[in-house]
């Protein structure tokens, strides 16, 4: 009888030492680091103070959903120094809307960025990104909420092609 309880004693002492393991995360993401260089002369960040802040506000969270595809130890940073929203402002009385018509009116950004593995440079460049077909092609998931659809497709392949361009599963 008493060997029983020291069985079962051992199995749960075991057990309590691999739980641990399974704690961890699958891998350690990277790190995403931005900063907006004069944003109030950006070209078109959004109409108004107001508009802009919610506009770069929204451009940040979605920067940081690339973390999850950077490996452990590797930061990217980004300085913006220029945003051109898609689409136009259109100044009414009962107020103003942004007009998407496929003119010469696609997004645009220009970042200089740099990639790191700890302290060592991977990558540094400023890029100029620009969609002219914006209004083709399929929109990200992420833009479910509406929020810079044409933009954020235009970031993510940008970032999956010259920044990440590991299979995705």
């Amino acid at each position: 009888m008493n060997r029983l309880p020291s069985k079962i004693l051992r199995a749960l002492a075991c057990t309590a030492a691999l739980l641990p393991l399974f704690a961890l995360p699958a891998h350690a993401d990277g790190k995403i680091e931005v900063k907006y260089v004069d944003p109030v002369n950006f070209t078109d960040a959004g109409w108004g103070p107001v508009e802009r802040e919610h506009n770069l506000k929204t451009l940040s969270d979605y920067f940081q959903t690339w973390a999850a595809r950077l490996p452990g130890g590797e930061t990217l940073k980004l300085d913006v120094l220029d945003v051109k929203l898609a689409g136009t402002v259109h100044h009414r009385a009962i107020g103003d809307i942004r007009v998407i018509n496929g003119r010469a009116n696609w997004p645009t950004m220009k970042l200089r960025y740099t990639l790191l593995d700890g302290d060592r440079v991977l990558k540094s460049k400023t890029v100029e990104l620009a969609d002219m077909g914006y209004l083709f092609g399929a929109l990200p998931a992420t833009s479910a909420d509406g929020s810079l659809p044409y933009e954020k497709r235009m970031l993510d392949d940008w970032f999956s092609h010259h920044i990440a361009p590991r299979p995705q599963p």
